[in-house]
């Protein structure tokens, strides 16, 4: 297997593994693709980011237990995915740490990309008419 993938055409900065047989995934070929990561720290419910690319990339926006998971290569949740358009804007659903990851995996290259917070839009309170 090893063998195999010296042959691939890999991004840079992509490394090379093999799991032991004795696990159950072993005898898997599985590879993380490292983007630009950034570490958004606490935002407010309602706030929302607008990231802006230079071309077609993954977009995704997790809380920090999600970002734990995703370092692991666990199973992990996010809001965003495959932006084809720039900016994309994402609203904040709940106040809570955030990262955002910009990443290639399934494009051609990694995008160059930026990070705006837009502030949160105070609602309107309705006044009964007396």
């Amino acid at each position: 297997m090893l063998e195999r993938l010296r042959g691939v055409d890999l991004p840079d900065k992509a490394e090379v593994q093999l799991a032991p047989l004795s696990t159950p995934i072993g005898e898997l070929f599985r590879y993380r693709l490292i983007g630009s990561g950034q570490d958004l720290k606490e935002l407010r419910a309602g706030s929302t980011i607008e990231v802006s690319l230079n071309g077609v990339n993954n977009v995704r926006l997790m809380t920090a237990v999600n970002y734990q998971r995703f370092t692991e290569l666990l199973d992990f949740k996010y809001l965003g995915g495959v932006a084809k358009k720039s900016p994309v804007r994402i609203a904040i659903p709940e106040s809570a740490h955030w990262h955002l990851i910009v990443d290639m995996e399934g494009h051609a290259a990694l995008a160059e990309s930026s990070v705006k917070m837009l502030p949160a839009i105070p609602q309107q309170v309705q006044r009964k008419a007396s």
